[in-house]
């Protein structure tokens, strides 16, 4: 999903407008900072993946986006070197990524879907200065009962939603007994990001053919798309990329090494 930004950033200085110039140059530099972002968070999350899963840093970066008005002091001031690019203004940068998620989220073919749900407990108040922050970041905030298994059976209802059933349910039975039985709950932040776009240049089922995937640990037969179409592609040092565009805006960046 980082590569949906990095797709979009690829703007031509000279060939676009002042305003255009302007709007390019923030989405390189968000570009930059989330695979900046991207590079430090690896480490510390890819023991915890589970198998046959990925992350995706846009969606952790999002979150933390969200927390980052809350905060005060030396908390604040360390996120914020983390999430806003050197040099720019912090609520101007704030106010052009509401615009970006508003765009990427919106239209006949979104970029993509996402939510941050605020969750918190519900004999506490919001700040209202905190919430009015946050309103432009697809954000969520409602006062919830965290002892209540109906909470988090309502939540994998909005989850399957809006990931159109790929995720559902999110809390198992398990976690929703971990949950409950919390006493020292009060916030619970979560964000959400759904892709799903058509190829610009569609591959011909007809053309499938049989053949063999390499897999880490052993070999499968499974159906392989073909297709014949010009499309960018790069040979760099030690590596080889191409980019298979979508038709909403975005395009998959794939790059395999010469070795493995």
């Amino acid at each position: 999903l980082l590569v949906v930004i990095l797709a979009v950033s690829t703007m031509t200085p000279g060939l676009v407008s002042a305003s255009e110039q302007v709007e390019g140059d923030f989405v390189g530099n968000l570009a930059q900072q989330i695979q900046d972002f991207s590079q430090e968070l690896r480490p510390l999350v890819s023991e915890e993946v589970e198998e046959n899963a990925l992350y995706s840093p846009l969606s952790y970066y999002l979150a933390l986006l969200t927390l980052e008005p809350g905060l005060t002091g030396s908390e604040k001031e360390q996120l914020s070197e983390v999430l806003i690019p050197e040099g720019m203004d912090r609520d101007a940068y704030v106010a052009s990524m509401a615009s970006f998620i508003k765009e990427a989220t919106e239209g006949d073919e979104p970029i993509f879907n996402t939510k941050t749900y605020l969750l918190g407990r519900e004999d506490l108040e919001w700040n209202s200065t905190y919430l009015e922050d946050t309103k432009d970041l697809a954000t969520e905030a409602s006062s919830v009962d965290f002892k209540d298994a109906s909470t988090y059976e309502s939540l994998n209802e909005d989850i399957a939603e809006l990931t159109e059933g790929l995720i559902d349910p999110y809390y198992s039975e398990e976690r929703i007994a971990e949950m409950t039985s919390n006493d020292y709950l009060q916030l619970v932040m979560m964000n959400l990001l759904y892709f799903k776009s058509n190829w610009l240049n569609v591959f011909n089922e007809e053309f499938n053919t049989d053949e063999t995937f390499y897999g880490r640990d052993d070999e499968t037969v499974v159906p392989m798309m073909h297709q014949e179409e010009r499309i960018p592609y790069l040979e760099g040092d030690g590596f080889q990329a191409i980019l298979l565009p979508y038709r909403n805006q975005a395009d998959l960046l794939i790059v395999i090494p010469d070795e493995a």
